[in-house]
């Protein structure tokens, strides 16, 4: 296949952090001023309690543009002390940390006339890092991202990598992904997005993995944005980003945005038949199965065999002929959790806003999730969450918007009006660290998951 291929190495992406928190007294004893060295007094000693102190409302930690060496990322941090009154705070080494793994951090400098200490991190995992400065005082911020390097070189595979959880092959280019699909012999690796991808440039798309054979690795999106993508296959089954997937897959941190997907049964944007873990992913687009044909969604077809889709959207069209849902068409032994869709979704039978039907000889579960986009079908069976639901369903705290769904049933789940879906009143969900109110794909303040932010 053709391939091209980049040696293992990162770079950063700046952010800034900016702090908040409580404010504490400078100077409280009237004691030696701000510009003294903070161990003296005004007459020569030791005294801590006349030191300016540092406050978390106005001291700062930013990340510098990182250097790629020997296989570390490292990163200059800056961090800036400023006391109550947002005077400088002189002759502190502070100390901070940042989320994720891999991270090494050397001791700052003492901070200087105008407050500034000079930190360094390294990291050998890619990925989103928040700052944190631990030190005199606490202050979070926002992140700086660690990317992995794409560089183009003969005789590297992929972007560069290993191919295994510890050191991932790199994508970096529409090759990479379709070069995944290419035989049988990546299907068990691990993959990580390392930028953007327009995928123009390949015209139909073969889906990753098949029945037969599985896509059974890790791919982690790292939140990068996968576009037009476009598959167009109406005589093959299992047709998505990922044809099918194992019990052992991890996808993860997935963003298809401005796909279209046309395939027979089993078909998904993401995956057209998951028995694996799917999470913090999106697919946003045109999906369309055969309308003879069974099992469409907006992220996958079937999802069963233990799978499970965890703090996932939909959104855009979704149609096909039975067991038809925005999120998921067809629910077998699996379970579905803080999720939702705002896709319009049409089919014949069996046809949900969220779900187009719930039935397999497990488990079929829904959780904490909703839909709120139009669901329109030619029979009995349509639902505005769910079409039909059999014996061992389970669905709870999930909900339906009645003034968007163009239908007024659903075989499982309640209904609440538009307006109650902009607060967070109504739902017994974790607006701490999954959701939050925001502006949903289709413009309505609603629910929305916090990494979508």
């Amino acid at each position: 296949m053709p391939r091209r291929y980049i040696d293992y190495s990162l770079v950063v992406v700046t952010g800034v952090a900016l702090g908040c928190g409580e404010v504490r007294d400078a100077n409280p004893d009237g004691g030696a001023p701000p510009d003294a060295h903070p161990d003296t007094d005004a007459g020569g000693a030791s005294d801590a309690a006349t030191r300016p102190q540092a406050s978390a409302a106005h001291s700062t930690i930013s990340g510098e543009e990182g250097v790629v060496a020997d296989g570390d990322a490292t990163a200059e941090i800056e961090i800036e002390l400023l006391d109550d009154a947002g005077e400088p705070v002189p002759g502190i080494v502070p100390e901070f940390s940042a989320s994720g793994e891999g991270n090494t951090y050397e001791t700052c400098s003492e901070s200087d006339a105008s407050g500034t200490s000079t930190c360094e991190m390294s990291t050998t995992e890619g990925g989103e890092k928040l700052l944190e400065i631990t030190e005199p005082v606490s202050v979070s911020g926002d992140a700086i991202t660690f990317l992995f390097e794409c560089v183009d070189e003969a005789g590297v595979e992929f972007g560069g990598g290993e191919g295994d959880a510890d050191d991932p092959y790199r994508l970096c280019v529409p090759e990479h992904l379709q070069g995944i699909a290419h035989g049988t012999a990546y299907l068990d690796s691990s993959f990580v997005v390392a930028r953007d991808i327009d995928m123009q440039e390949i015209a139909n798309f073969v889906p990753i993995g098949n029945t037969s054979d599985r896509f059974v690795g890790e791919l982690d999106g790292q939140g990068f944005t996968i576009s037009n993508l476009t598959i167009d296959r109406p005589s093959t089954d299992d047709v998505g980003l990922f044809g099918a997937t194992g019990e052992d897959a991890v996808i993860e941190n997935v963003v298809l945005v401005d796909i279209d997907v046309s395939g027979n049964q089993q078909v998904g944007g993401l995956a057209g038949s998951s028995r694996g873990l799917i999470s913090d992913s999106a697919v946003t687009g045109v999906i369309e199965g055969a309308e003879s044909e069974i099992r469409t969604g907006g992220l996958a077809g079937l999802v069963t065999g233990g799978g499970e889709v965890e703090r996932c959207f939909a959104d855009g069209t979704v149609s096909g002929g039975e067991f038809v849902g925005g999120l998921v068409g067809h629910q077998g032994s699996s379970i579905v959790r803080d999720s939702y869709s705002t896709a319009e979704v049409s089919g014949e039978d069996r046809v949900g806003g969220l779900t187009g039907t719930m039935s397999g000889s497990g488990e079929q579960e829904i959780y904490n999730s909703y839909a709120a986009g139009p669901v329109a079908g030619d029979e009995e069976r349509v639902g505005a969450l769910v079409g039909r639901s059999l014996a061992g369903t389970t669905v709870e705290a999930s909900y339906w918007d009645e003034d968007t769904a163009t239908v007024t049933e659903s075989a499982e789940g309640d209904p609440l009006d538009t307006e109650s879906f902009d607060s967070e009143e109504p739902f017994d969900w974790d607006f701490d660290d999954v959701w939050t109110i925001g502006e949903a794909p289709d413009g309505v303040t609603r629910p929305i998951l916090q990494w979508q932010e």
